[in-house]
């Protein structure tokens, strides 16, 4: 293998993480810098997210209230959960969202009714991972969270194709130009009800492929892909993540870059940042970036250092190769056994 398989369970999680941290920075600059009309390439240009790295805002920026990633915060929770549990039976990640949208008032906030796919994709990262090597039981968690979130229609659908991208990136199979085609095989014929909104879906899909081997810069292929400026669907937004990481699949940091820029969509950042982890492993990510990872505390979306989140990307490794005592277990796994074979009791 290029990358052990620690390096892109780590890779994963971090990408995630850091895509929306950079995602959050663009946007935030985009607010601060209000274009008048006819000038936002101007405005573009002039944030510069090639000298961007982690805490580089500095503490002013700390004042202003942050945008909470709340489905990267669950994703980490249920991290935590598979850890602590060894496994998946019994886990419910509504409670785990009830708790993350506690306030300190001890309320629940409200969110809005049902739970779209790029969200839930965010969310099930660690089942991604978890189930990379079992599709079967990765498709029935998928399902199950849907259920217990009240997920849109299609939309763990929408999360599968990313589980599928990053599963085959971890087996070391994941082709850039194969990859769209063998989704879109799957979903057709895979036993998939084949509904409107999934039809759609597949629709954007052969759409995306189409962009990519036609060589289509990333600023056409939003316009053709989004339905807005300013926001798009589920499904685009996870067809954009897919386009940024499988036109530059060697480049970890173009492809965050590019889907800032160009996207305007946080969710896009994340999922690429995802993809481009598990493809390029935490090797991959731009040394600048790791070594700001390592002496700022946190990621102020997700609400954790990175530190933390390669330390419970490695102790879900852990519990996925059968060590007994994953909290109690180094940075590097001193053991690996088969799966089933050594379990928490």
């Amino acid at each position: 293998m290029r990358y052990s398989l620690l390096s892109r369970f780590q890779g994963v999680l971090l990408g995630a993480a850091l895509g929306e941290e950079l995602g959050f920075y663009y946007w935030r600059q985009q607010l601060q810098r209000k274009p008048l009309p006819g000038e936002y390439s101007a405005v573009r240009e002039r944030v510069d997210l090639f000298a961007w790295r982690p805490g580089s805002e500095g503490e002013e920026s700390t004042q202003s209230q942050p945008i909470p990633s709340i489905w990267g915060r669950i994703a980490l929770c249920l991290t935590e959960a598979l850890v602590l549990k060894g496994g998946w039976h019994g886990l419910n990640l509504e409670q785990m969202a009830l708790s993350v949208l506690t306030d300190d008032t001890g309320t629940i906030s409200t969110t809005s009714p049902g739970v779209m796919g790029v969200d839930l994709a965010i969310a099930t990262l660690p089942i991604a991972l978890f189930f990379h090597d079992n599709e079967f039981k990765r498709q029935q968690a998928l399902e199950e969270v849907a259920s217990q979130l009240k997920a849109k229609p299609g939309a763990w659908e929408e999360a599968w194709t990313l589980s599928v991208a990053i599963a085959a990136a971890l087996k070391e199979q994941l082709s850039p130009r194969h990859l769209i085609p063998d989704l879109v095989t799957h979903l057709q014929s895979g036993g998939f009800s084949q509904n409107d909104v999934l039809k759609n879906f597949i629709a954007k899909l052969e759409q995306t492929q189409t962009l990519l081997q036609e060589g289509t810069d990333l600023g056409t292929a939003r316009a053709k892909l989004l339905s807005s400026q300013k926001s798009g669907l589920s499904s685009e937004v996870i067809c954009l993540a897919l386009y940024c990481g499988l036109s530059t699949p060697e480049d970890f940091r173009l492809a965050l870059i590019r889907a800032a820029r160009f996207c305007g969509v946080v969710q896009v950042c994340g999922l690429t940042g995802a993809l481009m982890g598990a493809y390029n492993s935490r090797v991959g990510i731009p040394l600048v970036w790791r070594i700001a990872n390592a002496y700022h505390s946190v990621y102020r979306g997700w609400g954790v250092s990175g530190a933390k989140i390669e330390q419970l990307a490695t102790r879900l490794l852990a519990v996925w190769s059968g060590v007994y005592n994953p909290v109690g277990c180094p940075e590097q796994i001193p053991a690996i056994a088969a799966p089933g074979v050594i379990r928490l009791p």
